[in-house]
């Protein structure tokens, strides 16, 4: 299964591990190295915050962009990035 927000040109692939996967079940609830593009960080932080989303980074400036990890559900860790303005 693809999920995408409506007109989005990118897709997050879901997928249940079956025999032929048996090697990621060590991997469940961890870190997958998922990074999002974001274009305005700050404005999606507070969205997904007044949600209840649990971010365990707070939006962290860089001079390669700023950043903040959020968890999802099943404790995946999920890095938003927005670039820097210029």
């Amino acid at each position: 299964m693809a999920v995408a927000p409506a007109g989005a040109e990118t897709e997050i692939i879901l997928y249940l591990p079956d025999e032929n996967w048996a090697h990621y079940k060590q991997v469940v609830g961890k870190a997958q190295s998922i990074t999002l593009d974001v274009s305005d960080l700050a404005a999606v932080y507070e969205d997904l915050k007044g949600k209840g989303v649990t971010f365990v980074q707070e939006p962290d400036a860089q001079p390669w962009g700023t950043f903040a990890t959020l968890e999802d559900s099943e404790g995946n860790l999920i890095l938003l990035v927005g670039q820097p303005k210029g």
